[in-house]
């Protein structure tokens, strides 16, 4: 995160704005948002060229427990310009998993290499539900890239429902997520990244009774195809 920080530093300095970065990944994509309109107003092309060759230098060895808070940050970025920053995240994610199968196998194996007991600290916790969500980005994009409705399905809704009906991914992620804390703690991020991700509020598809449809989560996410 300290990479992300510090070009968010230089991001928000170079627009003239007294705003100190958040450290959580999803408030810092909503302040890049909230200020869209004074960072393009404001930053020079010269200013801009720097920021870019930084995002570059930063976005070009991500692991899969930091890639997609990479691309939060940068797919926000992105309608302000820094178009490129974006697409070398994408790079990076196509050369991590080249199909949504290959995220799923990735996860399986870090999953059975893997042993959180339930008082785990919180930072074991937290790396792991990264981990996580870094497969769910990869597996995601792959499909995306790919117009692979199968694919999108099968990550949107196995991490959302956290289903183990032999189910492609949620059967993987049931086994970790025994411990209740775990599972809430990827709910909470899992809903919170695919807002700063792909721009899909799950809360626009939540029944007070029913809980949450994803499958319509998943067919919003596949409009971005």
């Amino acid at each position: 995160m300290k990479d992300i920080n510090k070009f968010a530093n230089e991001l928000f300095n170079s627009s003239g704005l007294s705003v100190n970065p958040s450290h959580d990944i999803h408030d810092l994509c909503k302040e890049i948002k909230i200020n869209g309109d004074t960072i393009s107003e404001n930053i020079d092309d010269d200013k801009e060229e720097s920021l870019c060759e930084l995002g570059l230098s930063i976005s070009s060895d991500l692991d899969i427990q930091d890639i997609w808070k990479y691309a939060a940050i940068f797919y926000t970025l992105k309608e302000f310009g820094y178009s490129e920053i974006d697409e070398n995240v994408q790079s990076t994610a196509s050369e991590l998993s080249g199909s949504w199968e290959d995220a799923v196998t990735i996860l399986s194996k870090k999953i059975s290499e893997t042993d959180v007991i339930s008082d785990a600290d919180e930072k074991d916790i937290t790396d792991l539900v990264d981990y996580i969500i870094g497969c769910m980005f990869l597996g995601v994009e792959a499909a995306l890239n790919d117009s692979d409705d199968e694919g999108i399905d099968a990550w949107v809704m196995g991490v959302g429902s956290i289903c183990d009906d032999d189910h492609p991914v949620g059967d993987i992620i049931s086994k970790a997520c025994e411990d209740f804390s775990i599972r809430d703690n990827l709910c909470d991020c899992f809903i919170q990244a695919l807002l700063s991700l792909y721009s899909v509020d799950v809360d626009d598809y939540r029944d007070d009774d029913e809980g949450v449809d994803w499958e319509q989560v998943s067919d919003a996410v596949k409009q971005l195809m």
